[in-house]
């Protein structure tokens, strides 16, 4: 049973999807935008579009898996090529890296939209995105994208607690951003490394691994994982099969996170003004 404050919020959300009509979300197969594509399904129809960025930064599990769970519940969902990795900007990975990458997407979504004739472009920011360095919502402000769980109120334990009422299939998943946020600022983003990353994280889920990140640091990649699986990681025999693939992929200078994964580690250093 939910909570009445998370009923009054997902009613508000209903009817703020209502009141516009037609809408296209921003999709990219994670818990926030997935569920605001599900409620626009449910009181939209087919004039909820779901639109999915194809770029070499988003990993192919990543991809199929986003569009089978949209498939879980008869969402509409298309795919666009973004060609971020055609900016220089973007390519050079300073600190607003997300900024390009966001407004690239958002900027097919717009030319998408008056093909479309469709007023209102969505994404799936949740009031806790509020607190943390995401130069993605400054794209989001200065393109007029809106943003429905924020204006609800929603944090992220309450999306979840939502989606697991509304019986999403990833409603538990973790985080997974796009592959360029492993590499850490200033780390010329390059296709081959992000294939490694790829690589590496696959290998890692593979071995049962729930939570992972593999971040590149240039001259070493950190192992990270939940701190519930640090135990695993630190075995000496998973360590030494771990570091021995991880070498096979690509990867000479492996460092295993003692700390476990935390969101954003590679934005601890900068400075929000």
């Amino acid at each position: 049973m939910l909570s009445r404050s998370i009923q009054n919020k997902y009613r508000l959300i209903r009817n703020s999807l209502v009141n516009m009509g037609r809408v296209i979300v921003a999709y990219s197969g994670g818990v926030d935008s997935t569920l605001l594509l599900r409620i626009g399904t449910d009181v939209l129809g087919k004039n909820c579009i779901g639109v999915i960025g194809r770029s070499p930064s988003l990993a192919k599990n990543e991809l199929d898996d986003a569009l089978q769970t949209a498939l879980s519940f008869n969402g509409q969902v298309i795919q666009i090529e973004t060609r971020e990795m055609e900016n220089p900007d973007y390519v050079n990975n300073d600190n607003m890296r997300c900024f390009h990458c966001k407004h690239e997407l958002f900027s097919n979504l717009i030319k998408y939209a008056r093909d479309q004739k469709v007023n209102f472009i969505l994404d799936g920011n949740n009031i806790d995105d509020l607190g943390d360095y995401r130069p993605g919502l400054q794209a989001a402000k200065q393109l007029n994208v809106r943003s429905p769980l924020i204006e609800a109120g929603l944090n992220k334990d309450e999306i979840r607690t939502l989606a697991k009422y509304l019986k999403l299939p990833n409603w538990n998943k973790p985080a997974q951003p796009c592959l360029s946020s492993r590499m850490a600022y200033g780390q010329q983003i390059d296709l081959q490394i992000l294939n490694k990353i790829a690589a590496a994280e696959s290998f890692l889920r593979e071995q049962g691994f729930e939570i992972v990140r593999v971040r590149y640091r240039g001259d070493h990649i950190s192992v990270e994982v939940g701190i519930h699986e640090l135990s695993r990681l630190f075995d000496q025999s998973n360590q030494n099969m771990i570091r021995s693939r991880l070498k096979e992929i690509g990867f000479p200078r492996i460092e295993f996170d003692r700390e476990g994964y935390r969101s954003g580690k590679l934005n601890q250093n900068i400075s929000i003004v």
